[in-house]
């Protein structure tokens, strides 16, 4: 009988403890992060502490040597992920296969959400409409733009570059005291949003590029999906119905979406699209080259398993008529509990 494949899963998605947990007999998770308290760590049969703030070329060897010392057999990138994809025949040279949904020039093309929106083709799925905005005089101009003839369009910005929704607000006319005690953190006024980038201008003149878009009121979906060689595999809707309760859908319009998204970019592995419906129409807002931070909300259907089957397949210990169907059909919601924290991991030495 052959001894399990070692993995190793570097610091990244914050979904990895579930991943962990569910990867099965065969495997030998192997688990990094800067964190020492970081639940994925809790998890793994082997794991160790990253340094801090390593970036660059420099990350890029430390991993290396990494695979050497842990005898890793393969390596599922989320730091670095695209220079890491970029260097897998080094990575090869020593025994270790780099597995990441797609090649290092995908890859950057799909984190770069203004390029992916520009070159992205609609025939597959509507866009919103959107403008690219680095200075406070283009996010007036784009304002403009985007609400003429009639001024009646709700518009939101996001960062071009951005994980988990961070930087993403909806405008509003004005700043409210109700929203404030709410606890609303996603609505912005415009004159809120005037301050904060004339800042930005006047301390760099040009900032980071930002997103303003046309808000998609409707249903928002989120969709998990493997793929292998530019074909989809299985994959899982979750429409989020709000109060944090998602269902676990069936959409045939959805799966085609995935189907097609899978072929065009020729995925291989684990990846998330975003969709929202405006007008009753679903827009395409992003892919995601990972998995997502929800995506242990739809390993709760039946079958799914993305990551286990990602890792069968390529070593070619599953065959694709092999990977189940995943069951759905039910509502998901998800419980915090608290749990005792211990040392399992010593700190590293540099």
């Amino acid at each position: 009988m052959s001894s399990p494949t070692r993995v190793w899963f570097n610091k990244g998605f914050s979904v990895l403890e579930h991943i962990v947990r569910h990867l099965g007999e065969g495997f030998t998770p192997i688990v990094s992060h800067s964190q020492p308290d970081s639940p994925s760590l809790e998890v793994a049969q082997e794991s160790f502490l990253e340094p801090k703030a390593l970036l660059g070329d420099a990350y890029l060897e430390y991993c290396l040597e990494k695979c050497r010392e842990h005898r890793v057999e393969v390596f599922v990138p989320a730091k670095l992920m695209a220079p890491i994809s970029d260097a897998r025949e080094r990575f090869a040279a020593i025994g270790t296969r780099v597995l990441t949904v797609a090649n290092g020039t995908t890859l950057r093309h799909l984190d770069r959400k203004a390029e992916f929106l520009q070159e992205f083709d609609t025939t597959i799925c509507p866009i919103p409409e959107f403008r690219v905005f680095q200075t406070l005089a283009e996010f007036g101009n784009a304002i403009l733009e985007l609400q003429e003839p009639n001024f009646s369009e709700k518009l939101c910005f996001k960062p071009s570059r951005g994980i988990y929704g961070h930087g993403f607000r909806v405008l509003t006319a004005r700043d409210s005291l109700k929203t404030l005690l709410s606890g609303d953190t996603i609505k912005m006024s415009y004159d809120h949003a005037r301050a904060l980038f004339s800042s930005a201008s006047a301390d760099s003149g040009r900032f980071e590029p930002m997103l303003l878009m046309h808000f998609c009121e409707g249903v928002e979906r989120s969709i998990d999906a493997l793929a292998y060689r530019g074909k989809l595999v299985q994959a899982v809707v979750r429409r989020k119905d709000g109060e944090g309760v998602q269902l676990l859908e069936h959409s045939d319009s959805a799966l085609e979406i995935a189907g097609k998204l899978a072929q065009k970019y020729n995925l291989s592995g684990v990846f998330n699209f975003q969709l929202k419906e405006k007008d009753g129409v679903p827009q395409m807002l992003e892919i995601n080259a990972r998995p997502s931070g929800g995506l242990y909300q739809a390993m709760m259907a039946p079958g799914f398993n993305p990551m286990r089957y990602n890792l069968l397949l390529h070593l070619g210990l599953a065959r694709v008529k092999e990977v189940p169907t995943p069951r759905v059909g039910m509502r998901v919601a998800v419980r915090s509990s608290a749990v005792a924290l211990e040392e399992r991991v010593p700190e590293p030495v540099f």
